[in-house]
């Protein structure tokens, strides 16, 4: 049987249209904090501190504020704000699968993080956040994947309903969780595979565009 071809994108960000790798953040807040990069782990990642504000606890001035008073923080919010985010890297291959099909598919991004990330995705990632007509953000909708409310938050934000959508990420848990909504999924595990799913859905060339052809 033929596949629907969507017409909205739930794209996830790290691991799928950005690298993620937290060490450079650790060791970004370590240099401003003069703390080591274990400390700095220990009160953001292992207080629970991130898990929180990624499923909606506080709004970005929140988020900013509470980094800073666990790292005991004064420098200027930019210095905070580029460390937080140099955890990530645009993944150009990626989003050059996301050009071939855009129009007339609508890419929404859908993501676990804080509402901080959210606020600052247009700075630090501005090729993600030009391909993404909805940002989408579990630190703004107050429930992370796989929970089933960050789904359905999701769709209502986008106002579409779930036949309508591939959902696209990098981790099995979340695939599952939106399946079991009616969400149409794939495990992303490249841009070749990717390029290849959206084909068999009606969407794009059925192989990864050359990102040197494509602007960032």
């Amino acid at each position: 049987m033929a596949l629907m071809a969507p017409t909205h994108l739930l794209m996830d960000l790290a691991g799928v249209l950005a690298a993620f790798d937290r060490r450079p953040r650790l060791a970004a807040l370590a240099r401003l904090s003069g703390l080591t990069e274990d400390d700095v782990y220990g009160r953001l990642y292992d207080s629970g501190f991130v898990d929180a504000i990624d499923g909606g606890a506080l709004d970005a001035d929140g988020v900013r504020a509470g980094i800073s008073s666990r790292l005991g923080l004064s420098c200027p919010p930019e210095e905070l704000e580029a460390a937080w985010m140099a955890a990530f890297a645009e993944d150009a291959a990626a989003l050059a699968v996301l050009d071939a099909v855009r129009p007339p598919a609508v890419v929404a991004l859908l993501s676990n993080n804080d509402a901080l990330v959210g606020s600052l995705i247009g700075t630090y990632l501005p090729g993600v956040a030009a391909r993404c007509d909805a940002v989408l953000f579990t630190g703004v909708l107050g429930a992370r994947k796989p929970a089933e409310r960050a789904y359905i938050r999701a769709l209502q934000e986008l106002g579409v309903a779930a036949p309508s959508c591939l959902f696209v990420d990098d981790n099995q848990e979340n695939v599952d969780g939106a399946r079991a909504l009616g969400i149409d999924s794939v495990l992303y595990t490249g841009p070749a595979r990717l390029a290849l799913e959206l084909a068999t859905r009606g969407r794009g060339p059925g192989r990864p565009p050359d990102p040197a052809r494509h602007t960032r």
